[in-house]
């Protein structure tokens, strides 16, 4: 962290800052205040921006959803809460009530045919075991009778599930989303014919940087704000977190879960996530902007970071200082700063230890 902190002022400008650093004062007669802009050192809090926050779009979808179709082809009957009323989008459904229905006549007949013959196969299997065991037949005939017999109660199997299949149920609560058939229309073997979801929860994804996925966890609950909606927030909780870089992006799937019982947030609607991660904190110390530092001299090779305070006379002091985490555009001083002296953030090129400064305030929304 030391290093990267360092790498960003040394790019902004740090040889020429040394160099003015290691200037000699001039003479006293000589020495004029300089103007320069401070910023007050603030004391560290929890609350004063510890976090590393990402803005992420996604879009609302139902936690479950399904196309439903026919196992079996066959002639709608009814597709709605009740013969000849079709369903409409938005209409609530219940779990185990039926969506849609075949016409049913084909199916029981087949059923009826298969249970007739697998009837008389039976008859004639009990009957050939009697003959069998009586040395009437031989064990290639009765084989041939149990053989038949096993047939007809697979086609009986299949007619029964045909029929159960000529069918659709609603298998969780939810609502329709789409009709994609009629009454009356014939459909195909796996045909989608209603798109139905359940929106009481509803499921984001995002994807994120690596600089990211490793901060969020499991369980953890974030703020996020649909577009559409007048609600300031809506907390939402990580379900999944990916461990491997989509291919395309390069970035991890995240999951997020929201709550929607009231039924505010609808499929589609467009929501934007706002990961805030709590990130290890020194225990003490400062915040003052990145700006404020630069490399001060010294005899060793070892590169410290420097600022300028501007003492109670007036007079510009080097201070060296120990620095922790960055938050935004500010880092932590852990050691050299207390809270409320006046750090120096531009004019530091025309500054040296000691010099009489002229010291003004620098606009908040600067830094």
């Amino acid at each position: 962290m030391q290093n990267r902190i360092l790498g960003m002022y040394l790019v902004a400008g740090s040889v020429a800052l040394l160099a003015a650093a290691g200037c000699k004062p001039p003479h006293p007669s000589a020495a004029e205040p300089v103007a320069v802009q401070v910023k007050t050192a603030e004391p560290l809090r929890r609350d004063a921006g510890f976090t590393r926050a990402g803005s992420y779009l996604a879009v609302a979808k139902p936690d479950q959803e399904l196309n439903a179709s026919f196992r079996s082809p066959g002639i709608i009957d009814t597709i709605g809460p009740h013969k000849g009323e079709d369903w409409k989008e938005g209409m609530a459904v219940h779990q185990g009530e039926e969506l849609a229905r075949l016409v049913q006549s084909d199916f029981i007949n087949q059923l009826k045919a298969a249970q007739s013959k697998y009837d008389l196969n039976l008859q004639e299997h009990r009957r050939n075991k009697q003959l069998f065991e009586a040395h009437s037949i031989s064990l290639r005939e009765f084989n041939m009778t149990e053989a038949h017999l096993k047939a007809a109660a697979a086609e009986l199997d299949l007619s029964k599930q045909a029929l159960v299949d000529s069918e659709i149920k609603a298998p969780f609560e939810g609502h329709i989303f789409s009709r994609h058939a009629g009454a009356g229309e014939i459909v195909a073997a796996g045909q989608a014919v209603l798109r139905l979801g359940d929106i009481r929860i509803v499921s984001l994804e995002v994807g994120v940087p690596d600089t990211m996925v490793g901060l969020i966890q499991v369980g953890a609950e974030f703020p996020v704000k649909i577009a559409a909606l007048p609600e300031p927030l809506f907390m939402a909780r990580v379900s999944e977190v990916g461990v491997a870089a989509q291919e395309d992006t390069r970035l991890f799937k995240v999951i997020l879960k929201i709550d929607n019982l009231k039924g505010l947030i609808r499929a589609g609607m467009t929501a934007s996530v706002v990961f805030e991660v709590a990130r290890p904190a020194a225990v003490s110390g400062v915040l003052i902007p990145i700006a404020a530092l630069f490399v001060a001299p010294q005899k060793s090779t070892l590169q410290q970071p420097a600022v300028f305070i501007v003492s109670p006379a007036g007079f510009a002091q080097i201070r060296r200082i120990k620095t922790g985490d960055i938050v935004d555009n500010r880092v932590i001083v852990t050691e050299g700063i207390q809270a409320g002296e006046q750090v120096v953030v531009i004019g530091i090129a025309n500054l040296y230890d000691g010099a009489p400064v002229k010291a003004q305030t620098l606009a908040e929304n600067i830094f």
